[in-house]
């Protein structure tokens, strides 16, 4: 089935070389995309960067939903409670509508890392706080699975979206000289590329860069990477997609 991709096109956008760093008191920011029509909702993807101790703004919740992805050095995201969410390179943690929260910058040198951040379409009114899922990629009772080069190992699974629908990631490690043939999926499909370049159909994408395939696009990858390769990649189901099951993630974390 073919959702609408000839009217999305397929995205790619490079942190180090396409976009120019807008800087701020104690934090910084790259805007790879903004205004994509996703399928979850409007879409727009991000690289920011705390200095260390930086808070750039208060506690708050918003209607949008949110994903993050450290890159680099650690930040703390601070909650309605006393929880504190340490995130450092091998986590990644989606922020629901309503999930109160704020960032800080929490290791010696600064933090980076990729905001993937969409508004909800017909969300008429904001829950007061909510709880966030929060995964580590390289740790936990998931088992890797491994084939032809490439390792790959799920992180969540079936969580909910405000539009319907859910979103599910997994990490996926490729070794030097690998690729995958040509395919396609029901679903959209964001890779956030963490090392290495990734040889795409009609794109070459070097690390750290975000690349969105709407569902429909084919895809694939030429095994001519001279290095390793990791990315993360993040389904984004409709809300006509299989939906029955529990929600899974490393860890949920409860706003309490």
């Amino acid at each position: 089935m073919n959702h609408g991709a000839a009217r999305r096109p397929f995205w790619t956008r490079s942190a180090a070389t396409d976009m120019a760093m807008t800087r701020e008191d104690g934090w910084s920011y790259r805007v790879l995309k903004h205004g994509f029509p996703g399928c979850m909702g409007t879409l727009g993807a991000y690289v920011l960067t705390l200095d260390p101790g930086c808070v750039p703004h208060p506690v708050h919740n918003h209607g949008e939903e949110e994903i993050l992805i450290p890159l680099a050095g650690a930040v703390d995201v601070l909650q309605s409670g006393p929880d504190v969410i340490r995130l450092s390179p091998g986590t990644l943690l989606f922020h629901p509508t309503g999930h109160q929260h704020t960032h800080r910058g929490a290791s010696a040198q600064p933090a980076e890392f990729v905001v993937l951040k969409w508004s909800v379409p017909g969300l008429t009114a904001v829950p007061p706080d909510n709880v966030a899922f929060f995964a580590e990629t390289d740790t936990g009772p998931e088992a890797w699975v491994e084939r032809g080069g490439i390792r790959r190992r799920r992180v969540w699974e079936r969580v909910p979206l405000a539009a319907g629908g859910h979103c599910e990631a997994e990490v996926i490690e490729m070794s030097p000289e690998t690729g995958y043939p040509v395919h396609s999926h029901e679903h959209d499909l964001c890779l956030v590329l963490t090392q290495g370049r990734l040889a795409g159909l009609g794109h070459l994408s070097v690390a750290p860069a975000v690349i969105y395939y709407p569902a429909g696009t084919p895809h694939g990858a030429a095994p001519t990477n001279p290095e390793p390769l990791r990315m993360i990649a993040i389904e984004f189901h409709r809300p006509d997609a299989r939906t029955s099951g529990q929600a899974f993630a490393n860890r949920r974390v409860s706003a309490e």
